[in-house]
Parts: structure tokens; sequence; C-alpha cells
């Protein structure tokens, strides 16, 4: 038995560590597939596993040592995982919270119910904490299963201040779980202190459970404010889009009516046998519009090409050199869905330009089979794959951006 519960004591702590180190994972994802950041996990939980075994060899390490483990934990998941700091350090208060809840409420029912102390039980060898070892690490596989399908559900959507006043909440909650544990350990004999303990662990149990409905709750409703912005972003987004296509289209009619002018103008002159002033006439008139319009009538679909000559125009003002090729038969696309789509990666090729000496973009759209293929090119300072391989927005009030993804 003494081998047996030996091994159960030492195994108990890497086992828990692990499954610590599986619920981040499982929540938050791999930054990328790196062999080094797995290899980091490990060293994580063989370094978490000897700060266990430092637990009380000086004063309050069954709290401090705790703390910094979650610390390191932290580090390790900035450098590893996906998510912002705060998520990832509620993520990383949540698994330590439900052990010393799960641990404390047990030793203490265990306790009671056989009427000996917790500190008779921690320190018999005997199949009761080698039971003991094992329900406790079960309760915490199920809660931690529990956990990740309820915030699979739903991405968390919090302020900064709500993630601060929530952090120092579940701080403040996991150092008086452990002073409560503490408290009743080192007053054994007492028992009516116990039995008051075990209702008021009873009651942070209850307290907590409620904190993390409360944050479920606080981030889908800022969830649903968020979209409604995004929502009236969007049809201002729209709004905008459609006076330009109706500008672009104003032009164009201006432009064919004019034209139709400069054409009888032109047979006149002809008429007078003015061919030097109708040489020049036609020159003046062809290089305006060529300024004017490099998209004009590229396409045989109006919309599109009144989307084509706005944007035309704005690579005209700001130095960018656009080349333009379809092939193919637009009219069959929708004009306005296809406009938006236009619209969204011109926007997005005009503001990458920005930064840029040498300022071009590159917009090709044909036909294969049943489909229209879209591809723009513009040039980049650097990779952005390398910079920012999850593609997250890097505009100012980034939170209120993907109205392209929305359209």
């Amino acid at each position: 038995m003494d081998i047996l519960y030996t091994v159960t004591k030492y195994l108990a702590s890497p086992i828990e560590n692990f499954m610590i180190l599986y619920f981040l994972v499982k929540y938050l994802d791999y930054k990328n597939d790196l062999i080094s950041r797995k290899i980091g996990g490990v060293l994580f939980v063989i370094f978490v596993t000897l700060i266990a075994q430092f637990t009380g060899t000086f004063y309050r390490s069954d709290v401090i040592l705790p703390i910094v483990a979650i610390i390191v934990l932290w580090i390790y998941c900035r450098w590893a995982l996906n998510g912002g700091a705060m998520l990832q350090m509620l993520c990383c208060f949540t698994p330590f919270i439900m052990i010393t809840l799960i641990n404390t409420f047990t030793y203490q029912l265990v306790a009671m119910s056989f009427n000996i102390s917790i500190d008779a039980l921690l320190t018999s060898d005997s199949y009761m904490m080698i039971w003991i070892f094992i329900i406790t690490r079960v309760l915490l596989y199920v809660f931690i299963q529990v956990i990740l399908r309820v915030m699979k559900r739903s991405r968390l959507n919090l302020r900064k201040r709500e993630w601060i006043t929530f952090l120092i909440v579940f701080l403040v909650s996991f150092i008086t779980d452990t002073t409560l544990y503490l408290m009743v350990r080192n007053n054994p004999t007492d028992e009516a202190m116990n039995f008051q303990a075990l209702i008021i662990l009873i009651g942070i149990i209850i307290i907590d459970i409620y904190i993390y409905h409360s944050i479920l709750s606080l981030s889908q409703e800022n969830q649903d404010i968020l979209h409604m912005e995004l929502t009236e972003l969007k049809c201002k987004e729209l709004e905008r889009q459609l006076f330009q296509i109706k500008d672009a289209e104003n032009r164009e009619t201006k432009m064919r009516h004019d034209y139709k002018n400069h054409l009888a103008c032109i047979q006149t002159l002809l008429v007078e046998e003015k061919y030097d002033t109708v040489k020049d006439y036609a020159k003046k008139v062809s290089d305006f519009y060529l300024q004017q319009s490099t998209a004009s009538e590229i396409c045989n679909n109006h919309t599109i090409n009144a989307v084509l000559h706005a944007k035309s125009d704005v690579c005209q003002k700001f130095g960018i050199s656009l080349d333009i090729k379809v092939a193919g038969d637009t009219s069959t696309l929708d004009g306005v869905d296809t406009s938006i789509v236009l619209f969204n990666l011109l926007d997005n090729a005009i503001d990458a330009n920005m930064h840029n000496e040498n300022k071009w973009i590159t917009l090709e759209m044909y036909q294969e089979k049943r489909y229209f293929n879209i591809f723009v090119k513009n040039p980049i300072n650097e990779s952005v794959l390398k910079k920012n391989p999850q593609l997250l927005s890097t505009k100012d009030s980034s939170g209120k951006h993907g109205l392209g993804h929305l359209n």
C-alpha cells in the first residue's frame, strides 16, 4: 500500500498540471504548429510540478507558489497560445480556482464524514487518500470539460475595465479560498469552525459560478452592442459606396452626352476642312477623357464600370497606378454585390499603398466555368503573414472593423 500511495501522490501533481495545460490549449489553441511551443508546455508542467514540491516549506507558500505558477503559466500563454492578455489571464486563473475549490471541498467533506481532522487526513498513508487523489482529478477533468463546452459556445468580448474587475474578483476568491483552507487545517479540533468553513466554501463556489455566468451574459450583451455598431457602420459604408457609384454613373452619363457634342463639333470642322483644328481638338478631348477615367466601359456591366471608374479617380488622385484586366461576361454578375466586394478589396489596396513609394494596384477579373475570379494585388513593405499570421486588424479602433466580412 505504501508503494501505491507514494506513486499516486507523486503522479497527482503532474496529472493536475497536464490537465491545466490541456484546458488552455483546448480553449486558446496554439499560435502555430511549431514543436517548440508544445515542448514549452511540457517544460511548464515539469516546472510547476517542481514548484509544488516546495509547498509548506516557508511562510504562506500555499498562497505564494500557486500565484507564481499562474504568472509562469500566463507568460507561456503569451508566447505560445492565441488570445489577448486579459483572456489568457482569466484562463490561467480558472483551473487554479477549480483545483482549490474541488480539493478544499473534498478534503473538508471527507474529514467531517469520518470525524477526523484535515491535517490528519492529509498526513495519513491510506487508501482513503488514494481515492481522494483520484476523485479530485476526475472532478477537475469533468469541470474542465463543462467550462470548455460553455465558454467555446461564445467568444468572450469584454471591455478592459470589465476584464480588470473580473480578474481582481477571481484573485480575491482564490486567496480567500486558500486562506479558508489554511485556517481549517491549522485548527483541526474545532468542528464548529470546520462546519462554518464548509458553508462559507459552498458560498464561494456559488459566487464563482455566478461570476462566470455574469461574464458570459455581459460578453453576449457587448457582442450584441458591437454587432449593432458594426451594422450601423455597414449601412453608412454602403451609403458611401452607393453614392460613389451614383456619382460615377452621373459622370459617365455626362461624358456620353458631351461625347456626342464633341463628335458633332469634329464633324463640322471636317466639313469645313479645318484639319489642323480638328487634330488639336481631338487630342484635347482624348487627353481629357483619359485623365477622367481609365476604367470607363472596361466591361459590359454598367454598375461594375461605375465602381472601377470611381476607384480609378481615387488612384489618380493619390498617384497610384491602377491596371485593370477583365475577361468574360460580367453582365451576369449582380452589380451591387460585386460592387461591394470590389469596393472593399480596392479600398484596402489603396490604404496599403499609402505607405509605399512605388504605388500600384492590379485588378484581374476573369470567368472560369460558372465562377468569376477576382484578384487584387498591391505592394507591401513587409510580409503580413510573418508579422501578423492571424491577420488581425491593425487599424485604429480595430474592434469596429470587419465590415468587409460582414458585407
